[in-house]
């Protein structure tokens, strides 16, 4: 059906994304290539899972388990988002602020429960890449969404695919500019002060060349 194409076509781009890290891993190269494309949802999940890449590489985790399984997750998070969504959002604010209906911000709200109820049945999709979709807009301060969950919860490629996503939304919201990539970092450490969540972000400052992250 649908569900194990998609699966399929995933499993193909995070092949190829590997390949091309181990050839070409520089994302400022790459990083350039999302600003001549236009479908959000999917350069969303490609530049996530380039970032994955790129994070595992300098964290040594070689394995090709959590390779999968982080591209895997990218590819799955937001699967049951509507399309009338032209991106995606990190807090109700935002929603109320582009004027999304009640039911519409419900159904957002929602999508990681609903995705992950879809994958739960699949003898591999239904374990950790289950969870880290579910856990995906939550905060390590419990503040986030469907279920408020802390840090403590949140395993560790959860932590690697939460630090990832966050980059990757303000980075889009920023209009991919590289002078913004500073600000950004300095914000994802006011977010993930906790004690697992640095060596994610010296990883993630370490793969971003310094040329990207200059204001000039």
């Amino acid at each position: 059906g649908m569900k194990q194409r998609y699966i399929g076509a995933a499993e193909e781009v995070v092949i190829s994304v590997q390949k091309q890290m181990q050839v070409t891993p520089d994302l400022g190269e790459i990083f350039e290539e999302f600003k001549l494309s236009s479908n959000y949802f999917y350069d969303h999940s490609l530049m996530m899972t380039y970032l994955c890449m790129a994070i595992l590489f300098e964290m040594d985790i070689v394995d090709e388990h959590s390779k999968k399984v982080l591209g895997l997750s990218c590819f799955l998070q937001d699967l049951t988002v509507s399309k009338e969504f032209m991106h995606t959002y990190e807090s109700i604010e935002q929603m109320k602020k582009d004027g999304l209906s009640e039911d519409q911000i419900n159904d957002f709200l929602y999508h990681p429960v609903a995705i992950s109820k879809l994958i739960d049945t699949d003898p591999f999709l239904g374990g950790e890449i289950a969870r880290i979709v579910l856990q995906h807009h939550e905060r390590p301060n419990g503040q986030g969404f469907p279920h408020g969950v802390g840090y403590e919860q949140i395993t560790g490629l959860g932590a690697i695919f939460n630090i990832v996503h966050d980059f990757t939304v303000r980075f889009f919201q920023a209009g991919l500019k590289s002078s913004q990539v500073s600000e950004i970092t300095k914000m994802l450490l006011e977010i993930y002060p906790q004690k697992p969540y640095r060596p994610i972000l010296r990883a993630l400052l370490s793969a971003i060349p310094k040329s990207y992250r200059s204001d000039a």
